[in-house]
């Protein structure tokens, strides 16, 4: 018996495809990522001169696609219609009826082959536009997104990250439901409580912190790696981190201009280590009750940063360390915060730095150039 093929998906195609691109349009206004710039003006007319030119050929592509696909599934009835009448004409021994409406259906199947191959090139044109908005000052072009969604669902994922070195490091990588290309990233390194306990990091303070201030709605993407001891610096554990960054931003599409480097306890000391072996990776640095020793200050005079801590007794050395690190980097030109944590304790302080205005904070700062 003589059928006729189907386009994949049929129209559930085209209404994903519709789906994937209102989305598209929806997140147009918050879709800027890439480098400040100075003439913000030129960029915004030349990324709105472009967009409307892709928009234009996205719906011209769309609109063409559905046509098609109207005569597509008359000619799928009209194959249903005339195969019908071929087993009618066999059952009839009628032989020239046969052959005639074997022709038709060769015919209509060619036609609907072709109608197949037309739709789905339609299809994968509307949804393949790339925009490059062309610089107009003397810096850098710049790349722009329409801040599409992500293919993947949120939650929690957990990986190992291998090192140019062959350095393992575990991870937790950490998707919100609004999850989209461009958001920014934030690195959060544990303390001693974690050391070697992945499991125990997934549910941590950080995760707490972040889950009271956005609920499953954060405005960005964040990952929090483990080390197995109770050192961030040893065995080449800050180039591995480095690495670990780069890498995260590229796979979720991350703003690589907005990477924001935190962490508590011993996790804030290792935040000071990582900061001065690579600050040009990050756009905000907050370490909380964790020193810094042994650094090159002059590494953080172009990182904005807020150094958190307790005048607790149990918090004394890194207080009067971190604030004293502060005064040296604003000495040297900085922009660098000292913020005093009163009534909180080392090990309660994490709940009174990590709110919904210290985040907005983080994700508002813009590397530096």
């Amino acid at each position: 018996m003589v059928s006729g093929g189907t386009v994949n998906g049929d129209l559930s195609s085209l209404q994903t495809s519709l789906s994937n691109y209102n989305s598209e349009i929806t997140g147009l206004s918050g879709s800027w990522t890439g480098p400040s710039h100075d003439n913000l003006v030129s960029k915004a007319e030349a990324f709105y001169s472009e967009y409307l030119s892709a928009l234009q050929s996205q719906m011209g592509s769309f609109a063409s696609a559905c046509d098609l696909y109207q005569e597509y599934a008359t000619c799928k009835q009209n194959i249903s219609i005339a195969q019908s009448n071929y087993n009618q004409a066999v059952a009839n021994k009628d032989n020239s009826a046969a052959n005639r409406y074997s022709s038709e259906i060769s015919s209509l199947q060619s036609k609907l082959s072709s109608l197949k191959s037309q739709i789905e090139s339609l299809l994968a044109a509307a949804g393949s536009v790339s925009l490059q908005a062309s610089s107009n000052s003397s810096s850098s072009s710049s790349s722009f997104t329409a801040g599409q969604a992500l293919s993947v669902a949120p939650g929690v994922y957990d990986y190992t990250f291998t090192s140019s070195a062959g350095k393992e490091m575990k991870y937790h990588v950490y998707i919100p439901n609004n999850a989209k290309e461009g958001m920014p990233l934030i690195l959060y390194l544990h303390g001693d409580g974690s050391v070697g306990r992945f499991d125990h990091l997934k549910d941590s303070e950080m995760a707490a912190c972040v889950k009271k201030a956005y609920g499953d709605d954060y405005p960005f993407i964040y990952i929090q790696p483990m080390t197995e001891v109770t050192s961030w610096s040893d065995d080449g554990r800050l180039d591995t981190l480095a690495e670990l960054v780069q890498q995260v931003t590229k796979d979720y599409k991350c703003d690589p201009n907005k990477v924001v480097l935190t962490g508590a306890s011993r996790g804030g000391i290792g935040s000071w280590q990582l900061a001065n072996a690579h600050s040009e990776l990050f756009s905000a640095f907050v370490p909380v009750s964790g020193y810094g020793n042994k650094l090159d200050l002059s590494k953080f005079v172009n990182l904005p940063t807020i150094a958190v801590s307790t005048p607790d007794s149990s918090d004394d050395w890194n207080y009067q360390n971190m604030k004293s690190n502060v005064k040296k980097i604003n000495e040297a030109g900085g922009n660098a915060t000292f913020v005093s944590k009163d009534g909180y304790s080392h090990s309660s302080v994490i709940k009174g730095t990590y709110t919904t205005e210290m985040y907005d904070w983080m994700i508002s700062q813009t590397r530096s150039v």
